[in-house]
Order: C-alpha cells, then sequence, then structure tokens
C-alpha cells in the first residue's frame, strides 16, 4: 500500500492521474489545492484507492471548463461498495456560470449510480435522475433522464456574448440509454423554448 497525506494536488495529477487520462477531457488542466490519498493492489489487480481533494482549483487549459474550492472524497474498493462525493462553489462550462454544488453517488466495483444530480446553471439547474454507468466487458453503458429547470434566455444569451433574448428554456428528456456504442432515447424529449415547442421522439444515434 502508499499513500500521501497533505500533498501538492497539481503534483498528483501531472504524475499519476494525468496519464490516465491523457487524451480524455480531463488530460489538459490547470490544478492547485492539497490532496490525501492512498493506493493499494495484489499483483496487477487494484484492490483499494481513496482520493481526497481539498479547497482545490481545476480548470481546463483550453476553457472549456473549470470549477473552484472544489471539494471530493473519491473513494474505490475493489470487494466493497463506496459512496462517492463531490461539490464546488462555482465553475462554468464555455462560458455558462455554474452555481454552488453537491451530488454523491454510490460506487460498486465499476458500476456508478446516483438516483439524481442536480447541477445548477445560471438562474435554472439541469437534473440528472435515475443516472447509472458501469464498465462491462471493455466497454462503457449508460443510462439517464433529465429535467430542465427554467433558465433565462436573457442571461444564457448574455453569458455566451449573443444578442439579447428573451423567455425561457426548460424541458425534459426521457430515458437515455448507451450501449454497444449506439445511443438510444426513449419516448419523447420536449424543449419550451420562444413561447414555443420543441419536440424530438425515438431518437437512435449509432456510434
Amino acid at each position: 500500500q502508499v499513500q500521501g497525506r497533505d500533498v501538492d494536488f497539481n503534483g498528483l495529477y501531472q504524475s499519476f492521474i494525468q496519464p490516465l487520462v491523457a487524451h480524455s477531457a480531463f488530460g489538459q488542466l490547470q490544478v492547485s489545492g492539497k490532496a490525501d490519498w492512498e493506493f493499494s493492489a495484489i499483483g496487477r489487480q487494484p484492490q483499494h484507492f481513496d482520493l481526497r481533494i481539498h479547497d482545490a482549483s481545476v480548470e481546463d487549459q483550453q476553457g472549456k471548463f473549470g470549477f473552484a474550492h472544489l471539494n471530493a472524497h473519491l473513494p474505490w474498493d475493489y470487494d466493497q461498495p463506496q459512496r462517492i462525493q463531490l461539490g464546488y462553489a462555482s465553475g462554468h462550462v464555455l462560458k455558462i456560470p455554474l452555481g454552488e454544488t453537491h451530488w454523491q453517488a454510490d460506487v460498486n466495483r465499476y458500476a456508478i449510480t446516483t438516483p439524481e444530480m442536480r447541477l445548477p446553471v445560471l438562474d435554472g439547474a439541469l437534473v440528472f435522475e435515475d443516472l447509472s454507468a458501469a464498465w462491462i466487458q471493455q466497454r462503457m453503458v449508460w443510462h439517464m433522464k433529465m429535467r430542465m429547470q427554467p433558465i433565462s434566455m436573457t442571461s444564457f444569451s448574455n453569458a455566451l456574448g449573443w444578442p439579447t433574448m428573451r423567455g425561457q428554456l426548460q424541458g425534459e428528456i426521457p430515458l437515455v440509454t448507451y450501449a454497444n456504442q449506439q445511443l438510444r432515447m426513449a419516448g419523447e424529449m420536449q424543449f419550451s423554448l420562444f413561447n414555443g415547442k420543441v419536440g424530438m421522439s425515438e431518437l437512435q444515434i449509432d456510434d
């Protein structure tokens, strides 16, 4: 078993985390803060991992997303289910600001589930429900539902630097699944925009 206490999160990211996620959205980050971590394995099989991140900042080098005052507890165990917790004071995706967020999920070996995850966005929120993902036979599968609580189009357009728009954006997405490199939506997706409605049903996208 190896472990570290009150280590520099940037050093931990560059040495251990970045090489594992180099080709993902988390491969080019600027980070700061402190972390505690421990790791154990039997042979080449990881058995236990525990990472605690304290008051960190995370910023994509291309400005795609970022989080401020991020705190997280990310445990994993090969045999025992664990619960992960994550929260941040503020953040952004592109130029759209994100509000204070706290969420948790259950991890059981190679599967993660949470009944609800709420992400405040501008004056509204994205609410993900029945969210589940798993790594099965070297492939990722997942499903979720989503509701969009009303977001002001004025705030949305101003955040993106667009001409000012009026009205609200809200809607819901029924059950969406991804398996066998195929994205499928069951039911009809509906959004309210500009005093009208936009709908789409039985969507299917092949990866």
